[in-house]
């Protein structure tokens, strides 16, 4: 009972998988749709079908594409290349593009692979990441695929950076970023920051800045470029534009709350007991002396509670504090240029409780002292 049970089971399974292979709609999975179930005509007369669409419609490009997807697959390349460069001609979209890179990488014929991943890439109307993706697996170098396939196309250049930023080396990002600042729009701003966030993450802070200041002279960022050497370190020092955490631009913490004209922490008790408030990384010049000066107002912190500017691991200033409207730390580098982080701080004092009251940041100037 249970074997003749079994017969039409097997055979009920084996339908349904046949016909779910059959709504696929690609060569491969009719073909193997129509082996399990060999009895059915719908399925042979859908293996001869794409031949007769075309011979009906020569534009039929999703058929010529079955038709060359089912030529390689039978080992008849010469016909698959054929059938699938006649639906690029019959269809000038995104999808014969894309197959035919897709059918070259497989070949590994190069040349036509980089002319098609160009090609296809010019069309997508959304960023190609996949078509990265494979130009990537063909030729890992971000330099090549930036130069055979993005460059020139300024609209492609955003989703480049972005899909790239998550995978470069140094090595990648300096070579990308610095030919893409020249050909990049505003629209691409942000992708480029990205990038440089991402060197300054990878331990080069000093191979971003000369590309921070090419996009500042080309109306990029609204900064002032920074220039060590003639004691100009410090970005949006008046706080008149927006704190976004661009790569030398101030980043804030959620605490804080910028107003255009200043920098806004209220402090109700229920802070964390050691929180930043404020940070921005400061390239600064070997063998230099430095003095940092910060206009604020404070109200209802008591001296010796309130939060500190440290200078990396070079210096602290003294507590802001009601009462005082300006504070500084001054502070020598060692004899290498560098890059130093800057943090204004909180950290409750021992034996006090956490602070309650305002502290409004007006203007942070650094200057440079001499050696």
């Amino acid at each position: 009972m249970a074997a003749a049970l079994g017969v039409p089971f097997y055979w009920s399974i084996r339908l349904a998988y046949a016909d779910w292979l059959d709504r696929q709609g690609w060569p491969e999975a009719v073909r193997r749709a129509s082996a399990l179930a060999p009895e059915d005509a719908r399925l042979r007369a859908r293996l001869s079908d794409w031949s007769g669409a075309v011979a009906r419609n020569p534009y039929d490009s999703a058929s010529w594409i079955r038709l060359g997807l089912e030529a390689e697959a039978g080992g008849d390349q010469v016909s698959a290349e054929r059938y699938l460069l006649r639906a690029a001609q019959a269809d000038r979209l995104f999808a014969p593009r894309w197959t035919l890179a897709n059918y070259y990488f497989r070949r590994e014929s190069w040349e036509p692979f980089w002319q098609w991943a160009k090609a296809a890439a010019e069309i997508s109307s959304e960023p190609p990441v996949a078509l990265y993706q494979l130009c990537w697996e063909a030729k890992p170098d971000l330099g090549a695929i930036f130069d055979r396939v993005v460059s020139g196309q300024r609209r492609l250049i955003e989703g480049f950076l972005y899909w790239m930023a998550t995978r470069a080396g140094l090595d990648g990002l300096r070579t990308v970023a610095a030919r893409a600042v020249d050909l990049a729009g505003l629209e691409q701003s942000h992708a480029l920051v990205v990038c440089l966030n991402r060197m300054v993450a990878l331990g080069a802070p000093m191979d971003a800045l000369p590309l921070w200041n090419r996009m500042i002279d080309r109306r990029l960022l609204p900064f002032q470029r920074l220039e060590p050497e003639a004691g100009v370190s410090l970005t949006n020092g008046d706080f008149r534009l927006p704190l976004n955490g661009e790569t030398f631009n101030w980043t804030p913490f959620p605490i804080g709350r910028w107003g255009g004209g200043g920098v806004r922490f209220e402090f109700d008790g229920n802070q964390p007991e050691r929180c930043d408030l404020l940070a921005q990384k400061l390239p600064v010049v070997g063998g230099r002396r430095y003095r940092l000066r910060c206009r604020y107002q404070a109200s209802g912190i008591a001296r010796g509670a309130g939060p500190v500017w440290v200078a990396g691991d070079l210096a602290t200033s003294e507590p802001l504090a009601a009462g005082p409207t300006e504070t500084s730390l001054e502070f020598s580098v060692g004899p290498a240029s560098r890059v130093l982080p800057l943090l204004l701080v909180y950290r409750r004092v021992p034996g006090t409780t956490r602070i309650v009251g305002v502290l409004k940041l007006e203007s942070v100037r650094l200057e440079l002292l001499g050696q």
